[in-house]
């Protein structure tokens, strides 16, 4: 059973890519948790697995990847739920709603042929609709007990019925056949509009200038911070319980930067989300987490508080990507070699072929994650006092 306070929590993560060059494997047995309102970043070099465990929490990796192994527990109204064994059915419930995912780039994570309005009211349709039409029922009551017209109450009385049924039933046939009838279907602009007013709203909260304007814009037509700052509104637009931002301000430049850290940190306060924050910039990591879990070649090798990560990291490649973060008083350090390929990687730590400290049981056994301090998680044999 997993803890109240954990949020999600990744238990023993396999990835594999079948490739034609060999299999890729990703991730092999990661361990991390996020605790209910906290920010937990992941850090490490390009290609450490960081985006893959993100996508794998959302079952969202993409062919050739398959996941092979271990569980995404989900802590959902005092439930506990192993997403990697549901259905792509209840994951699309989940996705937006419970957890969301802002992407890398968003001019890729948007759909070049639909305009703000339709994609940030596509998310709005699929999870919040019955909101929407019981909002629209009492406005038609209210209409219906002002007017004095005969034939206006005969028209608000069929569209209070046609919005009572879609949202008892929107399967209905007979909807879909109202739907079709030019006259009838006019009804349907109650709804337009009531998703055009709180898609503007969310624009607003994302600090865009002009939203009714942005919202019929398409996405060739925004600012790299504008079109991140719609991906931001498209993944909060139902107050989802878990953020996964991953590397959401990479493409952009650093006034725009610190403008969507900022923000990211402001909308976590108001709707009180949970974030993973996925980067490989350490100073954005201290600056806007709270704990934070490095990445090395597809295995967690440390876990800490923020604080207590910065102040005593333990693991050797901590320290490595520490060291080189420059620094006025000190040279700038580099860690040697480079991350290994993931088709043939390292036995034993896989971090063993760039270690100064590595010795035969590193290259022979792979450590395991181990609390060598409260809530301090380290992989590494020498810290455990290996021989």
């Amino acid at each position: 059973m997993v803890d109240k306070a954990k949020i999600v929590e990744v238990d023993d993560l396999k990835v594999r890519f079948y490739t034609y060059e060999g299999i890729v494997k990703a991730l092999e047995g990661v361990d991390v948790f996020l605790r209910k309102g906290e920010t937990l970043g992941v850090a490490g070099e390009t290609g450490c697995g960081k985006t893959v465990t993100g996508l794998s929490i959302l079952k969202l990796v993409p062919p050739p990847g398959r996941i092979e192994g271990g569980r995404v527990l989900l802590n959902k109204d005092g439930k506990t739920i192993n997403l990697l064994e549901k259905d792509e059915l209840f994951l699309t419930k989940i996705r937006g709603k419970d957890i969301s995912m802002v992407f890398q780039e968003p001019k890729a994570a948007l759909n070049p042929v639909y305009t703000v309005e339709q994609q940030i009211g596509e998310v709005l349709m699929l999870h919040r609709k019955a909101e929407f039409i019981l909002n629209i029922l009492r406005q038609i009551k209210d209409e219906y007990k002002k007017t004095k017209s005969k034939f206006r109450r005969f028209i608000l009385k069929r569209q209070f019925g046609l919005y009572k049924l879609m949202l008892k039933n929107p399967e209905s046939l007979y909807l879909k056949i109202m739907s079709k009838i030019p006259i009838v279907r006019r009804f349907k602009r109650r709804l337009k509009e009531e998703i055009r007013k709180e898609v503007v709203r969310l624009l607003k909260e994302m600090e865009i200038p002009d939203p009714e304007r942005v919202a019929n814009m398409y996405p060739h037509e925004l600012s790299g911070g504008m079109a991140q700052r719609v991906v931001i509104a498209i993944a909060l637009a139902c107050n989802p319980t878990v953020l996964i931002a991953d590397e959401p301000t990479t493409s952009l430049d650093v006034t725009v930067q610190a403008q969507v850290l900022d923000l990211i940190r402001r909308l976590k306060e108001k709707f009180g989300s949970s974030i993973i924050y996925v980067s490989h910039d350490l100073g954005v990591i201290a600056e806007l987490c709270d704990r934070v879990a490095i990445m090395y070649a597809g295995n967690v090798v440390e876990l800490a508080d923020v604080y207590e990560l910065f102040k005593n990291p333990l693991h050797p490649y901590t320290r490595g990507l520490l060291e080189a973060i420059p620094r006025p008083d000190k040279p700038l350090k580099s860690i040697k070699g480079t991350v290994p390929n993931l088709i043939n990687p390292p036995q034993g730590c896989r971090f063993h072929p760039r270690c100064p400290y590595a010795t035969d049981i590193c290259r022979k056994f792979k450590p395991e994650l181990v609390e060598v301090k409260k809530d301090h998680l380290v992989a590494c044999h020498q810290v455990m006092g290996g021989e």
